[in-house]
């Protein structure tokens, strides 16, 4: 089709020239002759091919062009199912009764259409506003790992819609309530020290409300708690104090264990002070009782350094100063 335009286009331009038309404004007659040449040549040159070459030149082109057509309209009636997807066929307006699985499937083109729906584990991350059991205004980030069971897909895109319109119709508002529900049981306080039960709470909701609908509740995590800044500012006055009471508490908890450590020292020397008094006495009663006058003549003997005592009498000896 181009080499034609480029036909038409050289066969009027070397009329012109030929004719003595619009060039001799602006080029000398030596000039005139050579494009006048020039253009002869290409002339020619295009006139070599003939229209029978051209014709069949063309017709190849449209066997080739027909028979792609062919080819498109053929694999367009055959469609490929991936592993995770559902599709559900529509003929007419009505919805085929079975949905296509991971395979090959076919569809007659301009009467039947294909809708591609996912049954893959797909999250879900929303905020929601609710109330606590004290009546604190709580804004909580749920993230939601959810999924349609496969065999209930038809039923899902027949009754509700497709992906978009089952996550805003019901998805969405199941988590808005569920959330409530749950949060209205709980103190503002509780909501962060029982987390866990708190999403347990969550959980049990979006199973019951999407359970039969056929979406599978895979997982419930709670991102975050968000609270008012009048709330937020009063907890952390109540953690400073507990903070401070706590600290005051191991002051003096330190204090009494450093007055319970004198006392038991006190006591531990007291016991050992009447021990040692007790082990004197009980030495000085056996030490008494085993004395004799033998005994103590003996010992003083033994003590004697050689000199006679100062003083004697029938009675024994006087002790009296050092031997």
């Amino acid at each position: 089709m181009w080499r034609i335009v480029w036909v038409i286009i050289g066969y009027f331009v070397y009329r012109m020239v030929k004719e003595n038309k619009r060039i001799s404004t602006w080029a000398p007659r030596s000039s005139r002759k050579n494009v006048i040449e020039m253009w002869d040549s290409l002339w020619s040159f295009l006139d070599s091919f003939s229209w029978f070459n051209m014709k069949k030149l063309f017709w190849n082109i449209g066997k080739v062009a027909l028979w792609l057509l062919i080819l498109l309209i053929v694999t367009s009636w055959f469609k490929v199912v991936s592993p995770g997807e559902r599709w559900v066929k529509v003929t007419l307006g009505k919805v085929s009764v079975n949905e296509l699985g991971e395979w090959l499937h076919w569809k007659i083109p301009l009467i039947q259409t294909i809708k591609w729906i996912s049954v893959k584990v797909q999250k879900l991350e929303t905020v929601s506003t609710s109330a606590s059991k004290d009546l604190q205004s709580v804004q909580t980030d749920i993230a939601l790992n959810y999924n349609l069971k496969p065999g209930n897909v038809v039923w899902l895109y027949q009754n509700i819609g497709d992906e978009d319109i089952i996550e805003s119709r019901i998805i969405q508002p199941a988590i808005q309530e569920s959330v409530k529900a749950a949060t209205a049981q709980f103190t503002a306080e509780q909501l962060i020290s029982k987390r866990p039960e708190v999403n347990t709470a969550i959980f049990a909701g979006l199973v019951k409300k999407l359970d039969e609908l056929g979406i599978n509740v895979v997982a419930v995590n709670i991102v975050d708690f968000k609270f008012s800044q009048a709330f937020d500012l009063a907890i952390e006055e109540k953690v400073k104090a507990e903070q401070e009471a706590f600290t005051e508490q191991n002051r003096l908890e330190k204090i009494k264990f450093q007055a319970q450590q004198k006392v038991e020292t006190a006591k531990g020397e007291a016991e050992s002070v009447l021990l040692k008094a007790k082990a004197e006495a009980e030495a000085n009663i056996i030490i008494a009782e085993s004395l004799t006058d033998s005994l103590v003549k003996y010992k003083g003997i033994e003590q004697r350094d050689g000199v006679l005592p100062t003083v004697t009498s029938d009675a024994g000896l006087l002790l009296q100063g050092e031997f």
